[in-house]
């Protein structure tokens, strides 16, 4: 005979069976979130790495610690200047965007003329600290309503902090619009993902930080050639769809990136801070570690990663613990061909510079196009 229980609120007897499964069915926990991942070994003094598509963290080594990032800032600057700016906006370029030898440049000729959407491209694809200055100079003019050029700098470092708070980023700071090391300027692993991960959501700025290489022409009078090649070693190797790297003194060496995994179910970003990184005497770089890092995390994650399944609330990385999420400018550009689906000392010497040491060689001009694998990048 079916035993039967009574409930004290109801007059209606429910079968004893079927309320023990539904107690056992509500005492059962939720699945968990998957464990991340303990990290192979790696020269990086922080990593983080994160599914987007179930918010799951696959790395976390020492995430949340403090460091210099390098020209990592410079996907800051591209966010605000899109805050401010539309992409064919036109800026000229001023003697105050010149930068010291040493730095990571184009070679931007003052009194041309270039577009929002070009100068983006400089600081994104060879992350050009002159592209970056110009661009921080122009928004920087209009958001502190003056002509002085280090005071909009300043302006458009201001913005930059904003930005960052309004992201929840709370261990980011920055000093300056191209990411040379200073003691008010820092981020983590963690918060250069979640950056790096709201640039690309944004299309146009996705498209460039997937591009290998690079060329346009000015739009001034003269019409200068300008083009080289991505610092992005990674570019369509081990599905990655897109990179921006960093590099100083206090940094090393810097990287954030996405790629698709899974059979290109699943998209990971995965941001690299403080690998190993060393300069000979001339400046000519001949240690880099954070490829290596980069590969061996990446061939690591796939042979032992066990993919979830895409989850519709997951849209930050950690997003199963509760990450507040990040806003996001809406893009107003159709994505480009290239798009994918997915210390105080020197600020980083990138790709630009006149070498010729170690077998390395890099020719470069206002006009010419640029390969190379010693400085700072």
């Amino acid at each position: 005979m079916t035993s039967w229980l009574w409930s004290a609120s109801s007059d209606r007897a429910r079968p004893l069976p079927l309320l023990i499964a539904l107690v056992l069915v509500l005492a059962c926990p939720a699945v968990a979130a998957a464990k991340p991942l303990d990290a192979p070994e790696v020269t990086a003094a922080s990593v983080f790495a994160y599914d987007v598509a179930t918010g799951e963290t696959i790395y976390d080594v020492d995430a949340d610690e403090r460091r210099a990032m390098g020209s990592l800032a410079k996907i800051m600057t591209a966010l605000v200047t899109l805050d401010h700016r539309t992409r064919d906006a036109e800026v000229v370029i001023a003697e105050a965007d010149m930068v010291p030898a040493g730095y990571s440049t184009m070679w931007l000729q003052v009194g041309d003329i270039l577009t929002v959407e070009q100068l983006l491209t400089d600081v994104l694809v060879p992350s050009a600290g002159d592209a970056a200055l110009a661009l921080a100079r122009d928004v920087g003019a209009e958001l502190g309503g003056t002509d002085d050029p280090q005071s909009a700098v300043a302006a458009f470092v201001d913005a930059m902090n904003e930005r960052a708070a309004g992201l929840g980023l709370d261990d980011t700071r920055f000093a300056n619009p191209v990411g040379e090391d200073d003691a008010d300027a820092w981020s983590t692993a963690h918060d250069i993902a979640r950056l790096f991960h709201v640039a690309q959501e944004d299309a146009l700025l996705a498209g460039m930080l997937a591009q290998a290489d690079y060329g346009f022409l000015s739009v001034g009078l003269e019409q200068r050639e300008y083009g080289g090649l991505s610092t992005n070693e990674l570019a369509g190797q081990l599905g990655v769809t897109g990179a921006k790297t960093g590099s100083t003194d206090a940094a090393g060496g810097c990287v954030v990136l996405a790629r698709t995994a899974n059979r290109g179910r699943n998209t990971v970003i995965v941001a690299i801070l403080g690998s190993g990184l060393a300069y000979d005497e001339t400046g000519v770089r001949i240690r880099d570690e954070r490829w290596t890092d980069a590969r061996t995390l990446i061939t690591d994650m796939d042979a032992r990663w066990k993919w979830g399944a895409p989850s519709r609330s997951a849209a930050e990385p950690g997003a199963t613990t509760a990450m507040a999420p990040a806003g996001e400018r809406p893009s107003d550009s159709s994505p480009p061909e290239a798009a994918t689906t997915m210390g105080n000392r020197r600020p980083e010497r990138e790709t630009f510079a006149i070498a010729l040491a170690g077998g390395m060689v890099a020719i470069a001009s206002g006009s010419a196009w640029i390969r190379l694998r010693g400085g700072r990048t």
